[in-house]
């Protein structure tokens, strides 16, 4: 298509397409509301959805659907999921037809209840005939040699069972809900779910989405996920934490619209992770950097639950128990090392007694599987791609002794079981309609020695083999563009650059972004241009934004508006908000405002926030308020709480107040914690007290602190800590700390721990630490870490440097590290560099590149730049080589 065809595309009005392939009752409705939109004119998109929000509250609308829905529910092949949205697109069509709405709503309800009560496409299958091993479920070890065992062996409940027990009751008696089970590798998370959803009536469905990717099946489906659904997202970080972030993001705005909409519901969502992936999920962004995973981070907040590594004395009591009528149970119970029955269970000893005696053809096929499943080929594995790869894992002693057959040699070692327990590799069966290439055989990786893998090779950057056998077998875009990703966070931008290429040949648009960011940084900037112009063209303006910063930071600031202009004008209201923040630091106030307008205009209640901001500075307090209320109105108070805070630092504390106030009656609990701060400041300590309450009633652990603050002695407020607040009872503890009763301290610090909870105690090594008790909080730190706190191993190794321990904090900081936290590795490098031993910090800092550390690169730049400052610019423009080298040209 040419650009002014293209341009012609975006401005010509387009109908709807008509439904097609449906039959029946589905059929009935389709076609009815079809005959509603071309009796209405044939509306765009946009039409539509502007005449259903200035008609929402004047036909008192039962839904007010989005654009995207409105496109489905009159042209898409699904009934939707929604019968009020349904029903609220028909009266507006009707309305703006002439015709009667609300005989129209009555038959179009009527077409929708009797189409859903015949539609076929329900996503997921009955519970009931739902096979546990589809769902990844291990497969035990296979002790079971006449044939009388069930498919899984017996089950021994813990405390988690009754956590998730009660989400799955919830969701039961018609409220949608969602948990994730966090834990290690084989601890029996996805057991634990399965049995809970034994407990769901008959009507529930189990879905669980991963064809073609697990990503892009929810995606696809997201909007089609019935009432009464399970979905089952087993490995949550496939879908939350994409190599494409926003993608991510994405996933986790949806899943959060579906359980917080009540007319899809209920729903049951459940999901599984590592502690490391979890942990990079709830992880906020560095200072100053943008907020990859807010969505993700706001969906599990609060719906986690932890599964712990080990059984206790209790569970191990069951399990034998147990094991009289189940010989897999008990040769668990007799065997399992340290209580880790699920892993035993899932035969894990044999597996890695099979990985560890390979012979060097199986050796290396198993080192290119695990390099390939690390680097993001998830999905099973062609052969190809191993039988490429692995000759780069011979030494070269091994090659030459290796004989024509090495391939199918090491094909029936790794793919051989052992007592009953799944090979390291094994081949993947074909399913019927699987659109895996039908040419060549495809393998998994068992799951377990990826987590060992993964650990032992985690500073291991792949052998040349590995990447020319990517480039020559992988098709899939999404593969290429996370085996890039990879890559590129490894600072290794010359293997990163190919592959996004690649993506883009093979239809991945996507990768134009990561290319233009490549090309930017590596100071060519016709290229980067052009490749973030044609990912806008592609309808992504992510790389026009990202490429007009780095011209605003080289102080192009013309380019940048530019460029922005371009964002902006296809409709990117974050490119508005940047171009109006750009606009006014040059001095152009009218005209970033108008930018902010139009964002505003379009929904943009962050750039509501921004104008507010802006007015307030340029003296328009009375519009400032205005807005600030609506954006309220909105859902987001902080315009108004960001507003007060203005007025408060203006020394106008009565309008702060009464901001404040407002903010705090739309339920913002940072501005009721600011009220109580005023209060307290104007002396009215009671009022402030009831306002701190008020705040802790809400979740806010912080205001539970500046409660007991205003209950120490000496203070004017005389109303007693709740002593079973556990952010009371540290407060307390901290008191009596000073007072010299360290007894009592201890005795409440410990009231306040929950034992099978490793953050509460992570944060009672803290609490050891704070009052110089180093030796308690060491070994506290250690007991948080084993019950799985990768935060607690980060805070051992810092506690480690600060009692000049090095070498035990490397010990510490290697650990985190392992499970995926390598940010104590660079506060280790730091506190060498201090130390000014450079090669020692540079070692730890490059360490952490090799694992997919941003940050770390960052850092040895700036480390490099006391030594070698062309070096230090070469690796900030062109990465490193393979080998670590500081790469000459990308």
């Amino acid at each position: 298509m040419s650009r002014d065809e293209h341009q012609q595309g975006r401005t010509r009005p387009r109908l709807i397409d008509r439904a097609h392939g449906l039959s029946g009752p589905s059929k009935d409705l389709k076609d009815a509301l079809y005959e509603l939109y071309l009796r209405a004119g044939a509306p765009t998109l946009d039409q539509a959805a502007e005449a259903i929000r200035t008609m929402a509250d004047d036909l008192d609308l039962p839904g007010v659907p989005t654009r995207a829905s409105i496109g489905r529910i009159i042209g898409g092949p699904d009934v939707p999921p929604g019968q009020h949205d349904v029903v609220a697109v028909a009266m507006v069509l009707a309305r703006m037809a002439g015709r009667d709405g609300a005989a129209v709503a009555d038959h179009v309800r009527d077409l929708w209840i009797r189409a859903k009560m015949t539609a076929s496409t329900r996503l997921g299958r009955p519970i009931g005939e739902t096979d546990p091993h589809t769902l990844e479920i291990h497969r035990a070890i296979d002790l079971d040699h006449d044939g009388s065992m069930p498919v899984l062996p017996g089950y021994v409940t813990r405390p988690l069972d009754a956590a998730l027990g009660k989400v799955v009751a919830a969701a039961a008696h018609g409220t949608s809900r969602i948990a994730v089970l966090v834990g290690g590798s084989s601890t029996g998370k996805t057991r634990a779910c399965w049995e809970a959803v034994q407990a769901l009536p008959d009507r529930w469905r189990l879905w669980h989405p991963y064809d073609p990717t697990r990503p892009g099946a929810l995606v696809e489906a997201l909007d089609r996920i019935d009432p009464f659904t399970v979905l089952w997202l087993n490995e949550s970080q496939h879908y939350l934490l994409p190599a494409d972030a926003e993608f991510g993001e994405r996933i986790a705005a949806g899943l959060r619209a579906l359980l917080a909409d009540p007319n899809r519901g209920p729903v049951l969502v459940l999901g599984t992770m590592w502690p490391e992936f979890w942990e990079a999920a709830m992880s906020g962004p560095a200072p100053d950097r943008p907020d990859p995973n807010s969505q993700a981070r706001d969906l599990l907040s609060g719906h986690v639950i932890f599964v712990p590594e080990t059984f206790t004395d209790t569970d191990m009591t069951t399990l034998r128990q147990l094991g009289r009528r189940d010989p897999r149970l008990r040769n668990a119970a007799e065997h399992a090392v340290h209580g880790r029955v699920t892993q035993h269970l899932a035969g894990v000893p044999l597996l890695l007694d099979r990985y560890r005696a390979a012979p060097p053809a199986a050796r290396a096929v198993i080192l290119a599987a695990i390099d390939a499943h690390r680097f993001g080929c998830t999905a099973p594995i062609p052969a190809g791609l191993l039988a490429d790869a692995a000759p780069g894992y011979f030494t070269d002693p091994e090659w030459d002794q290796a004989g024509e057959t090495w391939f199918e040699q090491a094909l029936g070692y790794v793919g051989r079981p052992c007592h009953g327990t799944p090979g390291p590799v094994t081949l993947v069966r074909p399913r019927s309609g699987d659109d895996r290439s039908p040419d060549q055989a495809h393998y998994r990786l068992a799951d377990y020695l990826h987590q060992v893998g993964r650990a032992e090779r985690a500073d291991v950057f792949p052998p040349p083999s590995f990447w020319s056998a990517v480039m020559r077998t992988v098709t899939a875009p999404e593969i290429l563009i996370g085996i890039a990703a990879h890559a590129e966070r490894r600072g290794r931008y010359g293997h990163a650059l190919p592959l996004y290429r690649l993506a883009v040949q093979r239809g991945g648009p996507q990768a134009l972004n990561d290319l233009a960011r490549l090309y930017e940084r590596a100071g060519e900037t016709a290229l980067a241009q052009a490749a973030a112009t044609e990912a806008a063209e592609q309808g992504d303006t992510t790389a026009l934004r990202r490429v007009a910063r780095r011209r605003q930071r080289a102080g192009d600031l013309a380019d940048a508006q530019r460029l922005l202009r371009q964002a902006a004008d296809r409709d990117d209201r974050q490119a508005m908000r940047e171009l109006a923040w750009l606009l006014a630091a040059v001095g152009d106030l009218a005209g970033a405002q108008a930018q902010y307008q139009h964002a505003v205009d379009r929904g943009d209640v962050a750039a509501l926030r921004d104008l507010v901001a802006m007015l307030e500075r340029a003296g328009d307090a009375q519009r400032a308020e205005a807005l600030a209320a609506v954006a309220a109105e909105r859902g987001d108070s902080g315009a108004l709480r960001d507003l007060a805070g203005m007025r408060e630092r203006a020394g106008d504390h009565a309008a702060a107040e009464d901001l404040y106030r407002q903010a705090a009656d739309h339920g913002d609990v940072a501005a009721v914690q600011r009220l109580a701060r005023l209060r307290e400041s104007a002396g009215d300590l009671l009022g402030a007290a009831s306002l701190y309450r008020r705040a802790v009633a809400a979740g806010s652990t912080s205001a539970g602190w500046d409660l007991d603050r205003l209950n120490e002695p000496g203070g004017e407020n005389r109303t007693p800590s709740p002593r079973n607040d556990p952010s009371s009872l540290w407060q307390l503890a901290l008191r009596h700390i000073r007072a010299g009763d360290t007894a009592e301290a201890y005795a409440l610090v410990e009231a306040a721990t929950d034992p099978n909870d490793p953050e509460a105690l992570r944060l009672a090594a803290a609490f050891r630490e704070r009052v110089n008790d180093l030796v308690g909080a060491e070994a506290a730190y250690v007991h948080a870490a084993e019950r799985g706190s990768i935060g607690a191993l980060r805070d051992l190794a810092g506690l480690r440097t600060r009692t000049e321990n090095p070498a035990g904090a490397e010990e510490a900081a290697l650990h985190a590290a392992d499970r995926g936290d390598t940010g104590a590795l660079r506060d280790l490098a730091r506190w060498w560099e201090r130390a000014d031993d450079l090669a020692h910090a540079a070692a730890l800092y490059q360490q952490a590149v090799n694992r997919g550390d941003r940050h770390a690169l960052h850092d040895l730049a700036w480390l490099w730049q006391r030594t070698s400052p062309d070096d230090a610019a070469r690796l900030r423009k062109y990465g490193l080589t393979a080998d670590g080298e500081v790469a000459h040209s990308l």
